[in-house]
């Protein structure tokens, strides 16, 4: 079953990701699977707080990459944007 999921980048981070088509994300709880859509929403600190800005990226996983080289848990996300 294909699923949404939503996650907030800071600014630096939405930034750098508009650049490519991959992410590396802690997958152990939000178990993203091939196929499933993200939305990236980029936020800023306010006051201890995240707050979404205007801005965000609709994606779709393309591809799931879990390397020995990466910490336990995390993978490389390949995405299409939409």
């Amino acid at each position: 079953m294909v699923k949404t999921h939503e996650i907030n980048l800071s600014i630096e981070l939405f930034n750098s990701f508009a650049d490519r088509n991959y992410i590396i994300l802690d997958n152990s709880e939000l178990n993203i699977q091939k196929s499933d859509y993200i939305l990236f929403r980029q936020t800023i600190s306010a006051k201890g707080e995240e707050v979404p800005t205007d801005l965000f990226r609709m994606t779709q996983v393309q591809d799931i990459i879990e390397d020995s080289g990466l910490k336990e848990g995390y993978v490389l996300i390949n995405v299409n944007k939409l």
